[in-house]
């Protein structure tokens, strides 16, 4: 793996009402997932940087993406079970994020959007079309936005406007992004085009939200730009005050 300065990471950012730098701790371990989980406070976003591929990929009992724990699941139970009465997922990872729907598919207390490849193109294959908007309590809190090979940034961010628009429109108090980078026009098992000054826009634009916000890393394979371009989006967060 190129990246191998990337290690197990807390980046703490300090959003609103509290805005400040990025603190860097290299060194930072946790016990488990959890306690990752919840390293949070009322208007202060947490980055999670981790050398992990697509924990959105993992079903309530069952593995996937490279990975056994669904971070952001975790993350949006656990504010639930806190007292949080709302929390949405926002999965900007390149594959779509199955495991994810599948956990909170019949729920209309977490909001979850996923901006993936055409799974007719793209793994998971069999789920993340349109059409799967989740049922029982859970119908319409399941948003999924499928895009062709070769999408470029325009059309991305057309499909990340109308999710940021279904967001706010659920008010939640907290927002959990996955965030994959595989999105990038160089990854070598992706198809997308976005750029690394396109990261920088995608982060002012959900930062635009105003939300507290969780990020757990996801995707981005093999490349140098990967820990640059999840700087971009960190930057592009801080830069909305």
């Amino acid at each position: 793996m190129k990246n191998k300065n990337i290690r197990r990471a807390a980046l703490v950012y300090h959003a609103k009402p509290n805005p400040g730098k990025i603190e860097v701790n290299p060194t930072t371990k946790y016990s488990s997932q959890r306690d990752l989980a919840l390293a949070y406070s009322p208007g202060v976003a947490f980055p999670c940087l981790e050398i992990e591929k697509d924990p959105s990929n993992v079903y309530k009992y069952t593995f996937g993406g490279y990975c056994f724990l669904n971070n952001a699941a975790i993350a949006a139970q656990y504010l639930r079970d806190q007292g949080a009465q709302r929390a949405a997922i926002l999965d900007i990872d390149f594959h779509h994020g199955n495991g994810t729907q599948d956990i909170f598919y019949d729920r209309d207390d977490v909001l979850f959007c996923s901006l993936h490849g055409e799974p007719q193109q793209a793994f998971p294959y069999f789920l993340g079309y349109a059409d799967e908007t989740g049922s029982g309590q859970g119908l319409g809190y399941n948003l999924n936005y499928p895009m062709p090979r070769d999408t470029s940034f325009i059309q991305w961010q057309q499909s990340l406007t109308a999710a940021l628009a279904k967001i706010d429109a659920f008010a939640p108090e907290y927002l959990i992004l996955s965030l994959g980078v595989d999105t990038f026009e160089n990854d070598p098992i992706s198809f997308f085009k976005l750029t690394t000054a396109d990261y920088f826009t995608t982060g002012a634009m959900i930062a635009e939200l105003q939300i507290p916000t969780l990020f757990v890393m996801e995707g981005g394979y093999d490349i140098d730009e990967v820990g640059i371009n999840v700087v971009e989006v960190l930057k592009g967060f801080e830069s909305v005050k």
